[in-house]
Parts: C-alpha cells; sequence; structure tokens
C-alpha cells in the first residue's frame, strides 16, 4: 500500500472548475422513499421535481423522514454532473429510526446505472434486466484511494479529473461515501479506475463520534474487498506527529518473589516398578497438571493382568448384545444344554461364525426329524382310525352327558325321551350309559369341559318358553290364592280356577271380590261386595304375584304331581305346563348335542396325538442331545482361538418367557469370565480452595491461601497409551491429549467426573500421525477454547476451536510456515499468549518468534534465546511468558514481556536453587494477576509454589518536530495518524491480503505524484 502528503501550500493552486451558485431554484436533491435495507439509491444529479416521481426533494425531507447526512453543510449537495467521471457507488444517509436518526450506508442506484451505461451503452434496461454477458467481456482495475480531504482533491487535480487552473478550488461538494472515477487515459487490455472514499469532515479527528469512526469502519471495509491495491493519501499535517520519534529511557524489568503455598499429599511418592512392567520408571512419577487458574498432579499406576467372573442366573440380555458376545468371545457351551436353547444359539450366530459345524449339525437334525416324522405319520394313520371308529360311541356318550346334566335339575321328567333316537341304546340301560361318559371324560378331558362350558352357557334352571311362563303363573296363583282366601268348598275353588285360568282382568277382580265376600259375610251371603272386599282382593292379589315370581322353575316342576292332585280342576293346565317344560329341555339337549358334534374330530383328534407324541418325542431328545453335542464340542474348541480377553459360558438361553414383553431379549444363564490386560490408572488430583479461602486474596493479594488435595477422578489407558498433554480447567474440566500405539492422537474435554466414560466410549477428536506429522506440539488458550497443534518437521499449523456442542472443530485451513524458515528447521516449543490469538513458536535455532492468528503473519521483531528452551509458559495474565534453559546442571528461568517481544532482554528469575521432580507448572489463584511457579518435591510429599510478580518500566519516548511551523499552522495536532490507524484497525480484524494470498507488484506509475518531489511519503505494508 502506498500513502501520500501534499503540502498545504500545494492546495492554493487547486480548482475543479464549478461555482456552487451555478444551480437553478429547480435544480433538486432527490432521495429515495424506500428502506435502506432494500436497494437504495440516492441520484444528486439535477432535475425538475415530478409530482409523480417516486422520490421526495429536499424540501419534503422534513416530512419523509430520511435526510441527507451533512445538515450543516447544505453546499455539499452538489451535483456530481460538474465531476466527469465520477460516479458515486455507495452513499451515506441518515434515518430517522425511533426517535434518533440513524446512518445507513446504502447503494447509489442511479449513479452506478449511469456509470454502467457509460462503459457498456444499453447493458442496463432495469435493475432486473442487466446484461451480465456484455459486463464480462469489459475488465477494469481498480485501486483504492482514501485519506485526508486535500489530498483526494490534489490528487484528482494530478489525473485532470477536476481542473484548478485558478487555484482557488479547496474543498468538493461530495458527500461522504465510495466514488468510481474513470481515467480517460487509461490505457492496456484492463481499464484503470479509482476507488475515491470521499470521508466526513472530522473523520480524522481524534475525538470523531462512535458513528463516524463506525461509518468510516464500513466503507474501508468496502474499499478494501472492491479493490487489490489500496493507497493512503496522507496529508504533512497528520504525517508531522509520527515522524520522528526518540527513545530516551530502554524498558526495565522488575522482579519480585515471594514464597507460595505448600500443600503435601499421600499420593505423591515414587512408587516400585514391577518386573514385568516395561514402562519407563519415569513416565510413572506423580506430575504437576497444566492450567492457568487450576492447579493439580497426576499420578500413574501400573495394574497388572487380573481375572474376574461375573455370575448369570436369569439375566435378561439384549439380542443385539448376546449376538456380539456369540461373535466375538470365547465361548464355552455346557454339554447338557437343551436342544431348544442350542437351536437360539445357532440362529444368533453361531450359523455365521461356525458356519461347517453347523452344517454338520443341520443334516443330523434333518435325518432325526425325518424319521420322527415318519413315525408320527404311521401313528396318524392309527389316530384316524380309532377316532371314526369311537365317533359313534363318543356322541352317545356326549347326548347321555348333555342330558344327565340338564336333566339334573329337573329329576321328575322324562329324560329318557330324549335317546328315542339312539335306536342301539335302551333308554334304562344306565350302566352303559354311565360307561360311556366315563371315557371320553377321562382320554379326553377337553371333551369334558367343553360339556361343561356349554351346559353353563344354556342356563336350563329358567324354562324361557312364553306358555309355560303365563301356565306357571296361574297355576302358583290359584294355589296361593285359595290358601290366602282360606276356600274351604268345592265349588268356590271350582270358582276361583275357572275365573283365573279364563277371565279377564275385570272379572276375574270381580269375581274374586265376590269370593272374598261370600267367606267374609257368611250370616247374609247375597248382599254384594263392598269397597274393602274389593281393596283386601287387590291387596291379596300383590301379595300372590310377588309369591309368584320368586317360585324357580326346578321347584315348580318338582311340586306339579303334589299340585295335580291337591287342586283338580288345574289337572289340565297341569299337564300342559310339565308338557312345554320336557319339549323345551329336549331342545336344549339337541342344539347342544348339535355344537358339541360339530368341534367332535378335532377334540379327538388332539386327544389321540398326546399320547403318541410323547412316545415319539422322547428317543429324539436323546439323540439330538447327542448330535448337538458334536456342535458344543466343536465350539468350545475353535472358539479360543479368537484372542478374546472374554469367556461366556453357557447354561441355557431362552425368550418364551419375554415373549410378549420383550421380544428380542433373551434370558441367559451362566457366567462370563474376563481377563483384563494390564493398565496404567491415571488419577487426577485437582487442588482446592475453600471460598473463604478465595475471599481474602480479593482483598490483599499478597495473602497465600490454604490449598488442599481432597478429591481425586481416576480413568484407565492400556498400557500402550501414554498421556501427551494434560489441562486443568475451569468448571472442573479437563482437557487430555493422548497418544496409542499408532502414536495417534486422541484429544479429550470433558468434566472430571465425566473424563473415564469419555474415554471407554472414545468420544475424541482424533489427530491422525501420518496426517499431521511425525512429531507434533500442542498449546491451549482456556480464554478461547482454542487448541493449536503445531508440526514440528512439516511446518503446519493447524487451530481448533472448542464448542460444548460440537466439540472440536477446525478454524479454517491448515497454516504453512514454510515461507517463514529455511530448509531444515524444526519447530521445538510452543504456547499461546494467553487471552490473545497470538502464538509464540521456537524453532531449531533458538529463533522465537509471534505467529498472529488474525493477520497470518510474524511479528517484524524476533528473539534469539541462544539456547532451545526446555520449557516455554505464558503467564495467565497474559503479561509475560518464561522460558526454561537447563544444561543438565543448571537450569534457569527467564521472563519476556509480550508487549516489547524482541525489543527488550529478559530477566532472570533469582530462583536457581529452586528445583522440583518434573516441570515446572504456571497457574493463577484465585485471579489471573497472582501468578504462581509450581513445583512437586517427591521425597517430601509436598506441592509447593512461588509467587511471582515481574513488572516492566515502560519505554519514555518523545516526538521530536521538524519544522516549528507545523505546530503554529495547526494548533489542534493529533498524537498520531488516524489514516493509518482506520487501515490498521481494518486489516487487523478482515486480513484481506492473507486471505486471498495474493502478491500485488508495486507499479512505478500507481501515483502520478510519485515522479515529483513531496515533503513527505511513506510506503510499503503498515505492519
Amino acid at each position: 500500500m502506498h500513502m501520500t502528503t501534499i503540502s498545504d501550500s500545494e492546495l492554493d493552486h487547486l480548482d475543479i472548475g464549478i461555482d456552487p451558485t451555478s444551480l437553478g431554484d429547480q435544480d433538486t436533491f432527490l432521495i429515495p422513499t424506500r428502506r435502506a435495507h432494500e436497494i437504495n439509491l440516492l441520484d444528486v444529479s439535477a432535475r425538475a421535481s415530478d409530482s409523480n416521481s417516486s422520490y421526495l426533494s429536499v424540501e419534503e425531507q422534513e416530512e419523509g423522514g430520511i435526510e441527507g447526512h451533512s445538515q450543516t453543510q447544505p453546499e455539499e449537495d452538489l451535483s456530481l454532473v460538474s465531476v466527469p467521471g465520477m460516479y458515486c457507488i455507495l452513499d451515506l444517509i441518515r434515518e430517522h429510526s425511533a426517535s434518533e436518526l440513524v446512518d445507513k450506508v446504502v447503494v447509489a442506484q442511479d449513479s452506478f446505472w449511469r456509470f454502467l451505461d457509460e462503459i457498456s451503452p444499453g447493458v442496463c434496461l432495469s435493475l432486473t434486466k442487466v446484461d451480465f454477458g456484455a459486463l464480462d467481456k469489459f475488465q477494469i482495475k481498480p485501486i483504492g484511494i482514501y485519506g485526508s480531504k486535500a489530498e483526494i482533491i490534489r490528487f484528482l487535480v494530478s489525473i485532470a479529473v477536476i481542473d484548478n487552473t485558478s487555484g482557488e478550488v479547496k474543498r468538493l461538494p461530495l458527500r461522504s461515501g465510495l466514488y468510481i472515477c474513470r481515467v480517460s487515459d487509461s490505457g492496456g487490455a484492463a481499464e484503470r479506475m479509482y476507488v475515491i472514499y470521499w470521508p466526513e469532515d472530522s473523520t480524522w479527528d481524534d475525538d470523531a463520534s462512535p458513528s463516524v469512526r463506525q461509518n468510516c469502519f464500513i466503507f474501508m471495509r468496502y474499499l478494501t474487498k472492491l479493490c487489490d491495491q489500496v493507497t493512503a493519501l496522507v496529508s504533512g499535517g497528520n504525517a508531522d506527529p509520527i515522524s520522528k520519534v526518540s527513545e530516551t529511557k530502554k524498558p526495565k524489568g522488575l522482579v519480585s518473589i515471594c514464597r507460595g503455598f505448600e500443600c503435601t499429599s499421600d499420593e505423591l511418592f515414587v512408587s516400585g516398578g514391577h518386573s514385568w512392567c516395561n514402562k519407563d520408571p519415569e513416565s510413572l512419577k506423580p506430575c504437576l497438571l497444566l492450567g492457568e487458574t487450576r492447579q493439580g498432579f497426576m499420578t500413574t499406576k501400573y495394574v497388572p493382568t487380573r481375572h474376574s467372573v461375573k455370575t448369570f442366573d436369569s439375566f435378561k440380555i439384549s439380542t443385539p448384545l448376546l449376538q456380539d458376545a456369540l461373535m466375538n468371545e470365547c465361548l464355552q457351551i455346557s454339554e447338557s444344554i437343551s436342544p431348544k436353547s442350542l437351536d437360539y444359539l445357532v440362529r444368533l450366530g453361531f450359523r455365521k461364525r461356525f458356519p461347517d459345524a453347523c452344517s454338520a449339525w443341520t443334516e443330523a437334525f434333518t435325518v432325526l426329524k425325518s424319521g420322527c416324522q415318519n413315525d408320527i405319520g404311521v401313528q396318524q394313520k392309527n389316530i384316524d382310525t380309532e377316532v371314526n371308529e369311537a365317533r359313534t360311541q363318543t356322541e352317545m356318550s356326549i347326548r347321555f352327558a348333555v342330558t344327565d346334566a340338564i336333566f339334573s335339575h329337573y329329576p321328575t321328567l322324562d329324560r329318557s325321551r330324549c335317546f328315542m333316537s339312539v335306536s342301539t341304546l335302551a333308554p334304562d340301560d344306565k350302566s352303559r350309559r354311565s360307561q360311556s361318559y366315563s371315557k371320553p371324560t377321562i382320554i379326553h378331558s377337553q371333551l369334558a369341559a367343553n360339556i361343561a362350558d356349554e351346559v353353563c352357557k344354556a342356563d336350563c334352571t329358567n324354562i324361557n318358553e312364553e306358555i309355560f311362563r303365563r301356565s306357571k303363573e296361574k297355576i302358583l296363583l290359584v294355589l296361593h290364592l285359595s290358601k290366602r282366601l282360606g276356600i274351604k268348598t268345592g265349588s268356590q275353588l271350582t270358582k276361583l280356577t275357572h275365573s283365573v285360568l279364563n277371565d279377564g282382568s275385570k272379572k276375574f277382580h270381580s269375581t274374586l271380590a265376590t269370593i272374598h265376600h261370600e267367606i267374609a259375610m257368611q250370616a247374609n251371603p247375597s248382599t254384594k261386595p263392598t269397597a274393602i272386599d274389593r281393596r283386601s282382593v287387590r291387596e291379596i292379589l300383590r301379595e300372590g304375584r310377588n309369591e309368584v315370581s320368586l317360585a324357580s322353575d326346578p321347584d315348580f316342576i318338582a311340586d306339579l304331581e303334589h299340585l295335580k292332585s291337591t287342586i283338580p280342576a288345574l289337572q289340565d293346565t297341569i299337564a300342559a305346563a310339565r308338557d312345554l317344560a320336557q319339549k323345551y329341555l329336549e331342545n336344549i339337549v339337541d342344539k347342544l348335542c348339535r355344537i358339541l358334534f360339530d368341534s367332535l374330530p378335532c377334540i379327538l383328534q388332539q386327544g389321540t396325538q398326546e399320547q403318541p407324541n410323547f412316545e415319539v418325542d422322547y428317543p429324539t431328545e436323546q439323540d439330538l442331545c447327542g448330535v448337538g453335542r458334536s456342535l458344543i464340542l466343536t465350539v468350545n474348541s475353535q472358539s479360543q482361538l479368537c484372542g478374546s480377553p472374554h469367556t461366556l459360558r453357557i447354561e441355557s438361553v431362552d425368550n418364551s418367557c419375554l415373549r410378549d414383553e420383550y421380544p428380542d431379549s433373551f434370558v441367559l444363564s451362566g457366567e462370563r469370565e474376563t481377563l483384563k490386560e494390564a493398565r496404567l490408572l491415571f488419577t487426577i488430583h485437582p487442588m482446592q480452595i475453600t471460598t473463604q479461602d478465595q475471599r481474602e486474596p480479593q482483598l490483599n493479594t499478597t495473602k497465600v491461601p490454604n490449598s488442599r488435595f481432597e478429591e481425586s477422578y481416576s480413568f484407565e489407558l492400556p498400557v500402550e497409551f501414554s498421556v501427551l498433554h494434560a489441562q486443568l480447567l475451569e468448571g472442573d474440566r479437563l482437557l487430555l491429549v493422548l497418544l496409542d500405539q499408532s502414536d495417534d492422537g486422541h484429544v479429550y474435554l470433558h468434566r472430571l467426573s465425566d473424563i473415564g466414560n469419555a474415554i471407554r466410549r472414545e468420544h475424541s477428536k482424533m489427530f491422525h500421525r501420518d496426517k499431521i506429522d511425525e512429531k507434533f506440539l500442542l498449546t491451549f488458550d482456556e480464554s478461547q477454547a482454542m487448541l493449536a497443534v503445531v508440526s514440528c518437521e512439516k511446518l503446519r499449523l493447524d487451530v481448533f476451536i472448542h464448542d460444548d456442542s460440537c466439540g472440536f472443530t477446525a478454524s479454517g485451513g491448515p497454516v504453512d510456515l514454510n515461507p517463514w524458515y529455511s530448509d531444515g528447521t524444526t519447530i521445538r516449543k510452543t504456547c499461546f499468549a494467553s487471552g490473545s490469538d497470538e502464538l509464540l513458536l521456537i524453532d531449531s535455532q533458538a529463533v522465537a518468534r509471534v505467529f498472529s492468528l488474525t493477520t497470518m503473519q510474524f511479528r517484524p521483531a524476533s528473539l534469539n534465546l541462544h539456547h532451545v528452551p526446555t520449557d516455554v509458559h505464558s503467564s495467565p495474565d497474559g503479561s509475560y511468558f518464561l522460558v526454561v534453559i537447563s544444561d543438565g546442571a543448571y537450569t534457569s528461568i527467564i521472563a519476556y514481556h509480550w508487549s516489547t517481544f524482541g525489543s527488550t532482554d529478559g530477566v532472570l528469575l533469582p530462583i536457581t536453587d529452586w528445583a522440583g521432580d518434573g516441570k515446572f507448572a504456571i497457574s493463577s489463584l484465585v485471579h489471573r494477576k497472582t501468578v504462581h511457579l509450581l513445583k512437586l518435591d517427591l521425597l517430601a510429599h509436598t506441592c509447593s509454589s512461588v509467587a511471582l510478580d515481574i513488572t516492566w518500566e515502560v519505554a519514555e519516548s518523545m516526538r521530536q518536530k521538524h519544522d516549528d511551523d507545523v505546530s503554529s499552522r495547526d494548533a489542534n495536532l493529533t498524537v498520531h495518524d488516524p489514516v493509518v490507524d482506520r487501515h490498521v484497525d481494518i486489516w487487523t480484524h478482515f486480513p484481506v491480503l492473507q486471505m486471498v494470498q495474493r502478491v500485488t507488484p508495486c507499479c512505478p506509475s500507481l501515483h502520478p505524484l510519485r515522479c515529483r518531489p513531496r515533503p513527505r511519503s511513506l510506503s510499503g505494508p503498515l505492519f
């Protein structure tokens, strides 16, 4: 990027050849009525006001709600037609939003259309009708221009865009925005154009309002997007403050070290090694855990090989789990297992795992089944013959059984009438009838049950025949009334019987009242019945009907013979009722017999098959056990070759009891023996500080809180695994990086209580060694949850961001670091600058550099450490980093400040006698500024620290003025250059050059003013 400054003396010769007062009253500035989030337009060309126009004039802006950005300088709202070749593409407008004005950047649509029509006439007919094919043939080379207004005016004069022959033009009447400027004499295949950012009046002031700064940020972002090459034009007034800087005092580091905490733990000791353990004894020693705000240590214990047995007694297991065990584990099947259980095992997995043995077992089973079927066929024929012979006898037995069951309630009725159709059986042959019935009830139990069910359904205790019911009611009513009225003469009884059987209701009541009166008034029977007689009759009649309804049919039938002799007048009615009951029960017997006869073949078939099936199954069971024993021996032998640490012993398998509730489960009986291979048991011991101890250091930073080790969390790993990185995080979480037997990396970030389960589930981010490098380094920044993976030899950087929902995800693609290093150089150490996006990289030449993940570039400064350090740590507050250098006999720790990286020497910490077992760790207690350096002393079983207080005196500098006229000319001189600051801010957030991966060559003709001497110039990248 190129930046140029212009002296103020040259501004007197600039002129754009336009008089602001030359515009007539009819010239107006048109602003769109549509909102800014649509495709908006600012057309500042002079045109006559039209009542049908969709725009509002300046006079209407007070009511419309949208107005030009600058209200204090209305003279800037002039026509762009007066500046030939310049077109506004992005404009800044002010819009009313609620009770305030809001600045918005919108597209100047009409002006942009005029630009398209200028370069290719007719290419843009409307907003939706654009000939993009014609535009593709037109090539342009835009160059971005920004800076002070005076410098931009002088630049426009230099390229003959405006005329300043009179030297009176010192400002342009333009609104803040982006403008395209065409150069008429540009040559080459691509037309050269300038995209100019015209700032607001206060854009480059130190006290610019936040809205003005935000507008500048937006326009600068668009400018860097539109142009590959951007030029900053810096005036002399803005360049003066950054012209000369002299250093009067170098920064100096101040170190303060005091005693920290010390806590003991019984777990801090060197465990004795095992003769069968091939692990390095150093890897089994306790070690400190990394952590910016949490502290702790980790112990490692070798757990030798051991056996464990778990017994199953009717254990419910899902089908997939059982199939997995049958396919992958060593098996020991009991020889006494049932053929049914063995058949389940064959279908669940044996057929796939042992196909040959299962095929032989299937063939043998088929032969046995075929022989069994032949035997069943022979016996089936015998069964059919027996069924046909026994059917006639069984039908007679059914009729006898049904008749006895139905007529058991009516012993006075004639049951022999039910056998009139059976010619081979005499009705009175009770002994034969009993013998015939006993056989089906003994041999065919189902037949007896069916007879009992049908008889129960028939419910013969109630004879549901209408005529019978009426006859029963009349007979019993006569009996009740004769007793209740006390009838003693035959004539009265005959009269009563005749009235009950034949008279209607009214006549019957009259006759009954007469009889009652005659009996009551024996002295004078000739008188008529009174009302009392009639009322008494009604009461007697109601009692009689109630008594009749309570009489059961079996009792009524049983008393008929007695009633016949008691009331001779009812003999015909009683005989008719008896005959109705007899016929009704005979019909019931015939109906039940027909139902039972229809089901008789199935019952006989089933009953006759029970005995033959038992005779056939028994020898087949023995044969199947013999055939299954051969399969079991093969399975038990071949399954031992799989090498599984688990041995499953099975006694039985069944799913009949779970078929309805759990159709996909089985009930398993047996045991499972597990051979647990040697493991490494890792235990995390986080340090705890009570709430009370945390409050005191917040009031007094020199106060060291009491600490202790109480809780612990464990997880197991195979012996071939190793821990590459372990870091405690806030919220009781742990970042754990493991290396497996293939040296591939597995990254876990979980709560301490869940880390063991996560490892067993293999819920991790995996780094393949062949894709990254044989050797790689890891560093993690807690505040940004950012993990950096540095390939030591390939010189490649991969960055991953952690999210609780997605885990670790890549942040962009890999960064190639080879352009910054010579051949043969490798990366040896790395760490984050805590809380920032900068990464410290130390190579094999002992040179330290800082790489920015935002700009994707190294800082210009580097640091020569002279020796490759054994370790490097960044302070939790992000102010400095420590470098540990050791030559075997002497260890030194040097602190370097991040802000003065490469410009100052480090500070040697005076703690040479403070040695510990293993590596150091740096962390903070209570808050990040309270930094402690931790160590372990395994002989004393302690974890101790020293508190570090490292500060730097700020370098004192002064800016020398090169010219006293500068201060007298500008009393409000800024202490920095906002033009440069804005651009640095843009490129810091949006590194366009590195993102596009493009190198723009420096063109001598970029700026015509470069050919002339000028007061000051600054060229090259800003950082």
